[in-house]
């Protein structure tokens, strides 16, 4: 079987059932050829609550040529490609999960750090 055709494990949620005894859950994402298509952003708006952080992605076409500027005022609109909102006990995982990748490409492709 091909690894595009396997569940994900991405976590587990362990509890004591109603019988006193502990469960243990594993959550997949579904089989990888299954997912939807991909979504290209290159600007992240966050914004933050006392209960959770929206991310607000975005695609922004910059004008190359002068022509590809607005007629009137300065402001070109970005297009908005998803949203997602994240509660607070999130935050820190995904921090220290980006944290981690971003490690491994500065490694794997040998960049620099500034």
């Amino acid at each position: 079987m091909s690894k595009d055709t396997k569940n994900l494990g991405i976590g587990e949620l362990n509890f004591i059932g109603e019988d006193g005894k502990a469960k243990k859950y594993i959550f997949v994402l579904p089989k990888l050829n299954n997912l939807p298509q991909d979504v290209y952003a290159n600007q992240i708006t966050i914004t933050n609550s006392p209960t959770e952080f929206t991310l607000l992605f975005t695609r922004i076409q910059q004008p190359i040529k002068e022509n590809q500027f607005p007629e009137e005022g300065n402001l070109i609109e970005a297009n908005v490609v998803a949203k997602i909102v994240l509660p607070i006990p999130i935050i820190e995982p995904l921090i220290a999960a980006l944290q981690e990748n971003w490690a491994n490409f500065i490694k794997t492709n040998k960049i620099e750090k500034k």
